[in-house]
């Protein structure tokens, strides 16, 4: 099932951003984002320990640098909205690295691990497309137990608490991509709580 606060709308509807906006942001991340990978068994991953994931990351540096209109929406246009869905006054994150980053998932078989979130206020932006023919539909379930399979289109702005929800991305099918920014927001005035092993393991 979808998490307990789940909220789902469209910015290019909405009219802040256009289709060659997002363009422009998948382009950037194609061009600067560099190789990464998940390894199982982290304090938030539910893959086997040891088990390696293959894609390519633009960290929240890099999205400041290079992709700064995100960067900006982050901290500023999308908190607004974060603030109206979750209810509360919140903050981007104190460390940049992890703030805005965009995930790059790319052909054949490219998915994202099975996963809890460790923070309750999640942004995710969509710059491509994911459906049950391209692949790389957001998962929500449990233990391999897909629930819920989310289709999503370009522009597609989610929020959501997935502390308690097991979620990944279903793998891609033949050459397509997919990306994704996720985003980390923080209530104001309360204390950070961040598994000291998750940074390490996403941003080495």
């Amino acid at each position: 099932m979808l998490p307990q606060l789940f909220f789902a709308t469209n910015v290019i509807e909405l009219g802040i951003l256009t289709n060659d906006d997002i363009q422009v942001f998948f382009d950037g991340t194609a061009e600067h984002a560099r190789d990464a990978r998940l390894i199982g068994g982290t304090s938030t991953s539910l893959e086997d320990a040891g088990s390696e994931i293959q894609y390519r990351l633009l960290d929240g540096v890099g999205v400041a640098e290079h992709i700064p209109r995100l960067q900006s929406l982050y901290e500023n246009e999308f908190r607004e909205i974060a603030q109206r869905v979750f209810g509360r006054d919140l903050i981007p994150s104190p460390n940049i690295v992890n703030g805005a980053n965009v995930n790059l998932l790319e052909g054949a078989g490219g998915r994202y691990e099975w996963h809890y979130d460790s923070n309750p206020f999640t942004g995710l932006l969509v710059l491509s497309p994911a459906s049950a023919s391209l692949g790389g539909r957001l998962l929500f379930g449990r233990d391999y137990d897909v629930q819920v399979a989310l289709s999503m289109r370009p522009g597609d702005l989610l929020f959501f608490d997935a502390r308690k929800s097991a979620h990944a991305v279903e793998a891609l099918q033949g050459a397509s991509c997919r990306a994704t920014a996720p985003m980390n927001y923080f209530a104001e005035g309360e204390r950070i709580v961040r598994p000291p092993d998750l940074d390490t393991a996403l941003y080495g």
